[in-house]
Parts: C-alpha cells; sequence; structure tokens
C-alpha cells in the first residue's frame, strides 16, 4: 500500500502524538523518588577530634562505630567510614524534562600506627 503526502502527513502526526501520550501517562511514575543512604553520617566534630599519634582504635570506634572497612598493610591497619546519600527518580524521561537526582557522600580514612594510635587521617565530604 502506497500513501500519498497526506497520508503520510498524517501518519507523522499520529506517531508523535501517540509518544506525547505515552510521555504523559508515565509522568507520575517517572515522578516516583527512591532514596538510598548507606553508614551513618560522619559529624565534622568528630573528625575534628581525631589528633595524629594521641586518638586510639576504642576511641574511633565509640565516636564513629564500628568501620565499613578495615584493611592491615605492612605500616598497620587502615580503618575506613563511609556514608552516602542519594535520591533519584525511579523512571527518568529526560527528553520530557522529567527525571533527576542527587547523591552526596562522606569518607574518612584513618591509618593506625602499629601501637594502634591514629597515625593519619582524610576526611572527604561535607556535613
Amino acid at each position: 500500500m502506497t500513501l500519498n503526502r497526506q497520508d503520510a502527513r498524517f501518519a507523522k502526526t499520529l506517531r508523535a502524538l501517540t509518544l506525547a501520550l505515552v510521555g504523559v501517562a508515565m509522568a507520575p511514575a517517572a515522578c516516583a523518588r527512591t532514596a538510598s543512604v548507606q553508614g551513618r553520617p560522619i559529624a565534622p566534630e568528630q573528625v575534628a577530634r581525631i589528633v595524629a599519634g594521641g586518638t586510639t582504635e576504642a576511641e574511633l570506634r565509640d565516636w564513629l562505630g564500628d568501620p565499613a572497612d578495615v584493611v592491615m598493610t605492612d605500616r598497620g591497619k587502615v580503618l575506613t567510614w563511609q556514608h552516602r546519600a542519594s535520591a533519584g527518580a525511579a523512571l527518568s524521561l529526560p527528553f520530557l524534562g522529567i527525571g533527576g537526582g542527587g547523591a552526596s557522600g562522606q569518607l574518612l580514612i584513618v591509618t593506625l600506627d602499629r601501637e594502634g594510635r591514629v597515625a593519619r587521617h582524610t576526611f572527604i565530604g561535607g556535613p
């Protein structure tokens, strides 16, 4: 079957309209939000209390809870605490301007010396 110019234009318009209606019908689902949180937030005040050569592993665990990861190295033990939070749309339709999200995180890495005291630490992230 061959379409004339007017029929072809109508079919093209119908396809575009169908896509637009599908997008509008899916919009409520696209607005549903999902969230993910891992670990506890790390307060900058807690990080400020850490003193190289003074703070012990027991104090760190008391202030921050159990670390997310513990690794033994030839220089000592490395403890890692992390907090991640993200929020986003369950369904993102960027071509319709729907969706998006955001993420934030904190990472504290503490290296202990052989006596179990803080040798150095690094904190990345915000409140």
